[in-house]
């Protein structure tokens, strides 16, 4: 059985008792996961695995050295406080360093369901044959995977902050391919609850989508009215949206949301006026993490770190997340301060921008398809590249799905192209969106937007 509280808060306060100074930390993960993958309409690998890690930091001075492992006895404990504590002898110091994260109230997020925890190869059998034997019935290639995972975390320092949180995520994912090779479709979900997956739906597009890919020819590259449905949205805005609303990034001039000659574009119209971006730790559809880095980082001074799982600038992990709304009705409402940046401009302290909700529209997809003269229904990008941060100009290639639209219909599947665009762009551009809906790490709606630039046509499939 997966840790409680208590026993969490015990080993915390085990580990920090061993502590040489009075500036140290723990982080606590505890992890069990299973899956089953197939390949070529087999199952190929169906395991489950159990982890551990801890990190301890202490700090003298500035100076912060962390140590990771995948112990809690206390012998261990003691030992990577104590090498912590040497390392960060020898560490250059932070020049922005703040302090230890205060006491914080976190919020309560439901994010655990029993039955993802213990699902098994068997509750994930039926999802798995829902895609291969259609697909080997219809002389098709189906690949993917099914998991499910469960996690409880801790952190806690001297300075007397504690966290707790536990969640679970079942994600499904399902390639089907044409016998050439040349034809590809994809469908995908995850939510923490493995009952909202439906595996046979998704399997069922996947094999749609492959079986409307065949005969693939190419189009020009050029600039595109474009159909992006959820997967290819969540993919652009995931990069570098948080970098950008970073209000370090903004007022130093590295930001997209950089005014020119100096300043921010904070209470500014920076997209279309149907777009509303927020980050709530508490939404059902994908929930967070009570706490994150804090303000989005930035990123001049100090190293940023990988702590518990997280990326974060040093210092600031375990800041308490909350709602927050970034961009409202196209207008910048908000830029994302942490805790040194905060306290060198004088502003508050946000929150980091995790957990991206982008709030859609009313249309449907067919209605989006329908009010179309020319343009592409994208199903999912890949190899994602950032090519510009001050402008979010990213690179990446189209992937398992790519039609022309003509005359408001689906005319043909075209080959795939890369593409060189900016989010930005892309939200200044909406000319209709879906409802939104959870796609990977975010809640985002399928967008129809214009003049979306693909630079060059490609190979990949």
């Amino acid at each position: 059985m997966p840790p409680t509280e208590k026993d969490c808060r015990k080993i915390a306060e085990r580990a920090l008792a061993l502590a040489p100074t009075d500036d140290a930390g723990v982080s606590l993960s505890f992890g069990r996961t299973s899956n089953t993958r197939y390949a070529n309409n087999e199952i190929t690998t169906s395991g489950e695995a159990e982890s551990v890690s801890v990190v301890v930091a202490v700090t003298k001075d500035g100076r912060t050295g962390r140590v990771t492992m995948n112990e809690t006895t206390d012998a261990a404990l003691e030992r990577a406080m104590k090498r912590a504590a040497e390392l960060a002898e020898v560490l250059p110091k932070d020049p922005e360093y703040v302090g230890p994260v205060p006491p914080q109230k976190y919020p309560a997020i439901v994010s655990w369901d029993e039955a993802t925890m213990k699902a098994a190869a068997a509750e994930r059998l039926a999802g798995v044959r829902a895609v291969i034997e259609p697909a080997a019935a219809a002389s098709l290639g189906a690949f993917g995977f099914f998991s499910n995972e469960a996690t409880v975390q801790c952190i806690a320092n001297k300075a007397g902050n504690f966290g707790f949180h536990r969640f679970t995520n079942a994600s499904y994912s399902a390639t089907v391919r044409t016998p050439d090779g040349a034809g590809s479709g994809w469908a995908e979900d995850a939510s923490w609850k493995i009952g909202e997956v439906q595996a046979a739906a998704l399997a069922a597009r996947a094999l749609q989508k492959a079986k409307d890919s065949r005969g693939a020819k190419p189009v020009e590259p050029g600039d595109y009215t474009v159909i992006l449905e959820p997967a290819a949205v969540a993919g652009l805005l995931g990069f570098n949206l948080a970098g950008a609303l970073s209000a370090r990034n903004a007022e130093e001039g590295r930001s997209f949301f950089s005014k020119k000659g100096g300043g921010t574009l904070l209470g500014e119209k920076v997209f279309h006026e149907s777009v509303t971006v927020k980050s709530d730790p508490n939404d059902p559809r994908r929930p967070g993490q009570p706490w994150g880095g804090g303000g989005g980082g930035g990123g001049g001074g100090g190293t940023g770190f990988i702590f518990g799982g997280f990326a974060t600038g040093a210092g600031d992990f375990g800041l308490a997340n909350g709602p927050m709304t970034w961009i409202e009705k196209g207008v910048l409402k908000q830029l994302a301060y942490d805790r040194y940046w905060a306290k060198k401009s004088g502003r508050e302290l946000t929150p980091s921008a995790t957990n991206v909700v982008l709030e859609g529209g009313t249309e449907s997809m067919e209605s989006l398809i329908a009010s179309t003269d020319r343009g592409l229904l994208v199903t999912n990008f890949f190899y994602i590249r950032v090519v510009n941060p001050q402008t979010m100009q990213l690179t990446g290639l189209t992937r398992d799905g790519v039609w022309l639209i003509e005359n408001g219909k689906i005319s043909r599947p075209v080959t795939n192209l890369r593409f060189n665009e900016s989010p930005g762009v892309l939200l200044a551009n909406v000319l209709g969106m879906t409802p939104a809906q959870r796609s990977g790490n975010a809640v985002v709606p399928t967008i129809k937007a214009s003049n979306f630039t693909f630079s060059s046509q490609s190979d990949a499939v």
